[in-house]
């Protein structure tokens, strides 16, 4: 039973998956940015359908967190795949214990940075930000003027602090699995 499963799904076909829904989940949330912003795309299909801009954010939100957390799915499947605990049994046997504890903390250091700064990041931008409201909020009028970028929080350290260090959890994972597949995997899903 278990061996039929895992060689029906090859390392190969895991890793070719988890690309394909990256690329596939960024191209998809990028098109529509990209057709929002220059012809309000989304906000415009809602406001036919007799539905207000807030609906369409709303919904935007949804199809976003949705994309998003598929992505990462796909990347976690990845990892569970490639993970293989005996790896740990063998590297404390060849280099010691304090050789795996090393490990551990640097996937600790890595996941509790990206959450730190993603949640910073949340924080300083707020839902709106977060989900890229300027392209379906419309703003610039004279009682609201186009929002300043922000200089608060983690921004005023970095700029782009979801890139830097957002993904850290990326390699984080990686690093777990000991796997240089893993590795490529992350620095395409970071670049990505």
């Amino acid at each position: 039973g278990d061996m039929v499963a895992a060689e029906m799904f090859s390392n190969e076909l895991v890793l070719g998956t988890a690309l394909a829904i990256r690329v596939c989940g960024t191209f998809v949330a990028a098109m529509i940015l990209r057709q929002q912003a220059h012809n309000r795309f989304w906000t415009q299909h809602f406001i036919a359908q007799g539905q207000t801009i807030g609906k369409a954010f709303t919904e935007w939100k949804r199809l976003y967190n949705a994309i998003d957390t598929i992505m990462n799915l796909g990347f976690y499947l990845a990892a569970f795949r490639f993970f293989i605990p005996n790896d740990y049994v063998v590297l404390q046997a060849t280099h010691g214990t304090s050789y795996i504890v090393t490990i551990v903390l640097g996937v600790l250091a890595l996941l509790g940075t990206a959450a730190w700064a993603e949640r910073s990041v949340f924080r300083a931008l707020g839902a709106e930000g977060w989900f890229y409201g300027d392209f379906f909020i419309p703003r610039n009028t004279e009682e609201e003027p186009e929002r300043p970028l922000v200089y608060q929080g983690i921004y005023r350290y970095v700029n782009n602090p979801d890139v830097l260090l957002g993904k850290l959890w990326l390699y984080g994972v990686a690093l777990a699995t000991l796997r240089v597949e893993m590795f490529i995997l992350a620095i395409f899903s970071h670049a990505i």
